[in-house]
């Protein structure tokens, strides 16, 4: 028998704490209608982006974070048993920004992470595959890309073992941005890599197979700042055969595609009237070979609605996650719902607590349960924690009780303001009642002063001589976890993470 403390959270929000006893052999039997809440991470920012589960019932949870590792954001990699308890955590990377966005499993359960990262290869960011074994140790590591930047945003394992990865691309393109579609073996070789671009900025978020042919989702963002939801056909060696565009309201984009067992493609993402540019709707298509589509009627809210994942359900159901901004519950929720094989409306649920949640994963279970991944600002020990959502019950259901469990990570943490020591002539130190960085340099040298937000997004530079001490305010920046990044005149680095709380 194992022991927690558990905090039950009826659907009316009445708030009991108790100690209860759950069987090591699952909790489905003892809590139906449940949703258990398993939390990840420290006291910085955590989250999930993708899931998958191994045939031992096993589940592998993929990410980033900033409490942990030697960077400023690190790729997480999580594993736990069938019932949410931790087996084992890594992370990877170097250190600048690593992050995983997509997790699959080989035949022989080796485990497969893809995303981007800043700290190797040989652009500003670049494609990054790492193989890593059941117990999570590095088998290999591999980047992808060009000088300029590059994406990788779903990886997904073809029947002959090889491996498609579907993102974007900044490197020798024909616009800003080209959708970017790779092939790779299980060693990380490449086999084939394609580009589909125009002067407008394409990023495949997703892709499929149906057929004998792939199918690569995303959108097209314009020079007039308005997007068009992306679907490209290809055959198996990345050769184009149609390039299909869909609109819904004027400003649209797709983040997923499965191929279904009726012999469609199941799409879905978000729509955004241009008269009403803060409100995103939810966008759910049906798209054949041909590219006919037939778009599946969702009621629009004056909220902010979109979809991140969908699934087909063994029964046949369609699933979809994404974040909703309900009324009265919170800033945002983990949104699901349930439609049946012809898109008919069954049943849907918010997922989370007073403040912010988002789902960014879902997958179907060996025992037929619904298991869902994101992050969470409501439950936890940090900011924000990722989260692993596993409910007792098939399908999803209208009233849940949730049953946060939390989970000290066990990682040695890197603490805010720590310079990472690869270059032992400055020190920093920030001072939160001034709004301001402190740099001592010793190095005799100028040096360039780079920060970044925790989504990669440059906010400040300086250049600065080479006097001994500098003060560099930061007022103008808003609040939340920033990496900072000094470059000396002979290209030597050092890295520091600092938060910024007025």
């Amino acid at each position: 028998m194992i022991f927690f403390r558990i905090i039950l959270i009826a659907s009316s929000l009445l708030l009991i704490t108790f100690q209860k006893s759950v069987n090591a052999t699952g909790f489905d039997s003892q809590f139906p209608d449940t949703a258990w809440f398993f939390t990840f991470g420290g006291s910085s920012f955590e989250k999930f982006n993708s899931v998958t589960q191994a045939m031992d019932s096993s589940y592998l949870l993929a990410g980033s974070t900033n409490g942990y590792g030697p960077g400023g954001i690190s790729a997480y990699l999580v594993r736990v048993d069938k019932n949410g308890r931790h087996i084992w955590s890594r992370v990877l990377g170097g250190h600048q920004i690593d992050q995983f966005n997509s997790v699959c499993l080989l035949s022989d359960g080796n485990i497969i992470s893809a995303g981007y990262t800043n700290s190797t290869g040989a652009g500003g960011y670049d494609g990054y595959i790492v193989k890593t074994d059941t117990t999570g140790n590095v088998i290999w590591e591999k980047t992808f890309g060009g000088s300029d930047w590059d994406f990788i945003n779903e990886i997904l394992l073809l029947q002959n073992g090889s491996l498609l990865l579907a993102g974007n691309t900044y490197s020798a393109s024909s616009g800003g941005s080209d959708a970017w579609l790779l092939n790779i073996d299980s060693n990380g070789q490449l086999l084939w890599e394609k580009k589909f671009g125009t002067s407008s900025d394409e990023i495949f978020k997703s892709v499929a197979i149906m057929a004998s042919n792939i199918y690569a989702c995303g959108y097209a963002k314009h020079a007039t700042g308005f997007s068009e939801g992306l679907i490209i056909k290809t055959d198996f060696n990345g050769n184009q055969i149609s390039d299909f565009r869909f609109s819904l309201l004027g400003n649209d984009e797709l983040n997923h595609v499965i191929s279904l067992s009726s012999g469609r493609l199941l799409t879905c993402g978000k729509a955004i009237n241009p008269a009403n540019p803060g409100n995103d709707e939810l966008w759910i298509m049906m798209v054949d070979s041909n590219g006919s589509s037939s778009v599946i009627p969702t009621t629009l809210s004056p909220e902010s609605d979109y979809l991140n994942r969908c699934l087909e359900l063994n029964n046949g159901n369609l699933a979809f996650i994404g974040r909703k901004d309900p009324s009265g519950f919170g800033s945002g929720s983990i949104f699901t719902f349930l439609l049946d094989s012809s898109g008919n409306y069954i049943e849907s649920h918010s997922f989370g607590g007073a403040n912010d949640e988002e789902g960014l994963g879902m997958i179907e279970s060996l025992n037929g349960r619904i298991a869902m991944c994101g992050y969470t600002y409501s439950y936890g020990r940090g900011n924000q924690d990722a989260v692993l959502v596993l409910l007792s019950s098939e399908g999803i259901k209208h009233d849940y009780i949730y049953v946060p469990m939390v989970f000290a990570e066990t990682l040695s943490p890197i603490s805010i303001e720590e310079i990472e020591n690869s270059n032992k002539y400055f020190s920093v130190r920030y001072d939160q009642s001034l709004s301001e960085i402190g740099i001592s340099n010793e190095s005799g040298k100028g040096f360039i002063l780079k920060l970044y937000n925790i989504h990669g997004q440059e906010t400040l530079r300086e250049i600065r001589n080479d006097e001994m001490f500098h003060n560099i305010s930061t007022s103008g920046l808003s609040r939340g976890v920033y990496i900072g990044e000094i470059i000396t005149s002979e290209g030597k680095r050092s890295s520091f993470r600092f938060i910024k709380s007025n």
